[in-house]
């Protein structure tokens, strides 16, 4: 056996004479383990023994590759090049490092070469199609991946990637056409049947979905990915019971997920059984500290039922995780402000604005907060940094200004509110936060 031999030889000090096919093997046998010290050292006995072998000098290039020594392996494929200008393996070596380089349109060039030399044509394209699709061209990479179908119609690889083509491009009617086409050819694939179940949810199918996902079943009983796709259907069709059950089955089958843990409790919400639905919602965020859909909808369940200092807990990680999230910058406010702590709620809004996340509702709920306060002019301040104007906004400018006794300015702002708010359908709102038994001296937000 070569590679016992080899190591023999190693060990010994001798040299043994080796064909090129018993070097190939080795230097491969060494780049699997990962020892990259021994695969140099077969390389180099091997170019010793047969100087200016291909296979040798390509397997060299994969070692140089693997260290990222680009420039010296593109010195080999150069001169590899020069002699074998129409070799497969030289053309796909050259066409990788193009690739790595995000040089594509290069690799592509490289892997034409090669598919006019090779017998495995499906291969090379599936590269071209890869190509594409770092190019962005997708439609060009929908035919490539196809051509790669049509020579091997079990490419699931490709087939996935030309749903992902079909996603990006908005073609869902196209993307079940070709599922369709390729399911006819391998009726028995259980992925196949999961993507076009995917694309039906995508046009509102969902009994065509459902159907689909059961043959995915049908074939493989522990493919996840069915199961999952199956319970998300049943929850929009509300049969959140079942979908449950679903969710369920696939923990059993695999060690159980944030996502899981995460869907089960929100179906648990949605059937009102809230208990239940903070139970699994702290089973995901066990699983994963930092699962942000978990920690948001605990957050917001536990600002419903009144826990606010631990709602306020499970929001700080949502931000910690991403600070850019508006939702998330909103909800931290409103629990601020519950909690009636003014240098926190200051703090907050503070960061909303450098986050650059300002909306509408985070200046409505600080203007309201300070107003209650008393702090007329700071709460005028808050509303100035809202830049688009809105009626939600002139009412408040007119409340706040009216309550410092500057009728003019209140006047203005009260006209633009009722330009803004031509049918008066905030009217009742107002009234009912800022006047309720309330200055009774003036007519207030007189509807003329």
């Amino acid at each position: 056996m070569p590679i016992t031999k080899f190591k023999s030889m190693l060990k010994s000090n001798n040299l043994y004479f080796f064909d090129v096919d018993d070097f190939e093997e080795i230097i491969q046998y060494y780049l699997d383990y990962g020892n990259i010290i021994h695969a140099y050292k077969a390389v180099k006995i091997g170019l010793n023994q047969h100087p200016n072998s291909l296979e040798i000098l390509l397997l060299k290039v994969d070692l140089l590759l693997l260290e990222n020594k680009t420039s010296q392996a593109c010195e080999i494929l150069n001169y590899l090049d020069l002699t074998y200008p129409e070799d497969e393996d030289v053309n796909i070596q050259k066409g990788f490092i193009y690739s790595n380089t995000r040089l594509h349109r290069q690799a592509i060039s490289c892997f034409e070469i090669a598919i006019k030399n090779t017998d495995q044509q499906e291969y090379i394209y599936h590269l071209i199609g890869l190509e594409l699709l770092y190019l962005e061209d997708f439609q060009e990479a929908i035919i490539s991946f196809k051509k790669s179908i049509s020579i091997y119609s079990e490419d699931t690889s490709s087939m996935n990637n030309i749903v992902y083509c079909y996603n990006m491009i908005g073609e869902t009617k196209n993307c079940i056409l070709f599922l369709k086409y390729y399911i006819d050819e391998n009726p028995y694939c259980e992925i196949s049947w999961q993507q076009i179940g995917v694309q039906y949810n995508k046009i509102n199918k969902y009994n065509k979905a459902l159907e689909s996902f059961d043959n995915s079943i049908l074939i493989d009983e522990e493919f996840i990915g069915a199961y999952l796709e199956r319970a998300k259907t049943l929850e929009k069709l509300k049969l959140y019971d079942i979908a449950i059950e679903d969710y369920q089955h696939t923990i059993s089958l695999e060690d159980a997920t944030a996502f899981a843990y995460y869907r089960i409790g929100r179906c648990y919400y949605f059937l009102e059984n809230i208990e239940l639905s903070i139970e699994y919602l702290e089973k995901s965020v066990y699983e994963d500290p930092m699962f942000e859909k978990s920690l948001y909808m605990l957050s917001e369940i536990l600002y419903e039922k009144e826990y606010f200092e631990k709602s306020l807990e499970n929001i700080e990680s949502c931000i910690a995780s991403d600070s850019s999230n508006k939702k998330y910058w909103g909800l931290y406010l409103a629990i601020g402000i519950k909690l009636n702590n003014e240098a926190q709620v200051k703090i907050i809004y503070s960061n909303i604005l450098n986050s650059g996340v300002l909306e509408l509702k985070n200046c409505i709920d600080y203007f309201d907060f300070l107003y209650k306060k008393g702090y007329y002019i700071d709460a005028i301040e808050v509303l100035k940094t809202y830049e688009n104007k809105h009626a939600e906004i002139e009412y408040r400018l007119y409340v706040a200004y009216l309550k410092l006794k500057e009728l003019e300015i209140s006047d203005i702002h009260k006209v633009n509110a009722s330009v803004l708010d031509p049918n008066k359908f905030l009217l009742p709102k107002i009234k009912y936060l800022f006047f309720r038994n309330k200055m009774k001296t003036r007519d207030i937000l007189n509807t003329n």
